[in-house]
């Protein structure tokens, strides 16, 4: 099992992480539910001093449903964590799912990594009365079955995630808590109800050990409307008794580098405000309930029960559920192994069924590429990554919104300028290039994978720079 290490202010820290996989037929209707097994395997986790955990619960089409559970804690509580990661690991096939613990860094920060890019979360808005911020806590829990009920929701790639950060709540909150309380019944014209909920948010908080961050991300922006109305119907009702508007609730991109992709809760950045820090205190009892939570959604269930049981139990890494998201591993080509002239593929994950086609046939024509399935299991990612770009002839970047964002992508390209490997950038569609990538991509060359001769253009162009005699430096 990999613990990733860091080096914080108040010390070491360390990270680890479990996927579990689940979804056939049998095993809902046989095992009475998802995740059988899950209370018990998750016992005591909620306990470990000063650690934030993390739940992401992914629903994916093509690849099914999926828990994924992370722990961070200073490393002098490493015995607890790795206990309460194996007591996940431990749990057998004969249960209905597959558990993968991470064994590499690489699977730990991808297997983190790995959520929508459109996200709402319950910490993003603030809301005042005059110059008083209020502490409104909007859960998110409470709604996940009634949007997994929703067959146009469950069209597209839903993520669930809840982090809870353990704390010690001080004197001094309290006291803020109460005045903050003080200062709002000054305030004319508030209804009682706003005014009782906040004296009883502030008494709450001594009972507190943690804090809550719950989010929801998708894949697409096009199931961002129908997720937002249904939150805001949820807590409407709820916002006009205390005689507040609606909540905004606003979708926003996720950055490849957002705390959310890092495991992290905005806590372990940035202490939170109060007026966040009331909304999202919880009891331990709230956070056994929110890490052991699984949805009784019939829709998904459904959605469940209709997939092959193929899918599900190969599905026991992320290398597996990405090769079931663009179909068998087998549909795209080996990558290159071999001492001669060949070319990088930089591309991002996502936008691998669009290049497999085109990977095939530059393949086909006898031109050599490599790309990171050509990563051996049990190597360092980052040195391998970086002895390819050092000796291959030319970087083959397939440029869409999506490589864009990626600070992967970005990087390997960045890399490859600084030792003059050239670059043939693949648009494989119209997007904005930013992140210094415009100053950078404008001196190569760009093809269109769109036009009319792309595919005698691209294999004349690897040609041209693969028979070059003199390599980069």
């Amino acid at each position: 099992m990999y613990l990733a290490r860091f080096d914080m202010e108040d010390g070491e820290w360390l990270q680890g992480s479990v996927l579990v996989s689940v979804g056939t037929h049998e095993v809902i209707h046989k095992r009475h539910g998802l995740f059988p097994g899950l209370e018990s395997a998750l016992r005591g986790v909620a306990d470990i001093p000063d650690a934030t955990i993390g739940r992401r619960l992914t629903f994916e089409p093509e690849v099914g449903l999926r828990f994924l559970l992370w722990i961070g804690a200073p490393s002098r509580y490493e015995r607890q964590v790795r206990t309460a990661l194996a007591r996940l690991s431990s749990l057998e096939r004969a249960n209905g799912y597959v558990v993968s613990a991470s064994q590499l860094r690489e699977e730990h920060d991808r297997a983190l990594a790995d959520i929508g890019n459109w996200v709402v979360c319950s910490t993003d808005e603030v809301i005042r009365v005059g110059d008083v911020p209020l502490a409104h806590p909007q859960r998110f829990l409470p709604v996940l079955d009634r949007l997994l009920d929703a067959p146009s929701v469950l069209g597209h790639r839903i993520d669930c995630q809840a982090v809870v950060r353990r704390i010690d709540v001080n004197s001094e909150w309290v006291r803020s808590a109460r005045k903050s309380a003080l200062r709002l019944e000054e305030i004319r014209g508030l209804r009682p109800a706003l005014l009782d909920r906040q004296r009883l948010l502030a008494q709450s908080l001594e009972r507190a050990t943690a804090l809550v961050e719950e989010c929801i991300a998708v894949d697409s922006d096009n199931a961002t409307s129908l997720i937002v109305s249904t939150l805001r119907s949820h807590f409407f009702t709820e916002s006009a008794e205390l005689g507040l508007g609606s909540p905004t609730l606003r979708f926003r991109t996720l950055a490849e580098d957002d705390a959310l992709r890092l495991g992290l809760h905005s806590h372990d950045i940035t202490p939170l405000p109060l007026s966040v820090t009331l909304g999202t205190a919880i009891s331990t009892q709230e956070q056994t309930e929110i890490l052991q939570w699984r949805p009784g959604s019939q829709v998904l269930l459904d959605a469940i029960a209709d997939r092959t049981p193929r899918d599900v139990t190969s599905a026991s890494s992320l290398d597996d559920i990405e090769a079931a998201r663009s179909g068998e591993a087998d549909e795209v080509p080996a990558a290159y192994m071999g001492d001669a002239a060949f070319a990088f593929v930089s591309y991002k994950r996502e936008d691998l069924p669009r290049i497999a086609p085109i990977l095939h046939s530059v393949v086909n024509d006898g031109l050599p590429i490599w790309y990171d399935r050509g990563i051996p299991g049990g190597s360092e990612w980052d040195a391998v990554i970086e002895e390819r770009l050092s000796r291959c002839r030319c970087v083959l970047l397939f440029t869409s919104r999506a490589a864009v964002g990626s600070k992967f992508v970005r990087r390997e390209v960045k890399f490859a300028d600084a030792l003059d490997v050239p670059v043939l950038n693949v648009m494989l569609e119209d997007v904005t290039l930013t992140h210094g990538l415009r100053m950078l991509l404008t001196q190569y060359q760009m093809l269109d994978s769109r036009a009319p001769d792309f595919a005698l253009r691209l294999t004349t162009a690897i040609k041209h720079v693969l028979s070059s005699e003199t390599p980069h430096a």
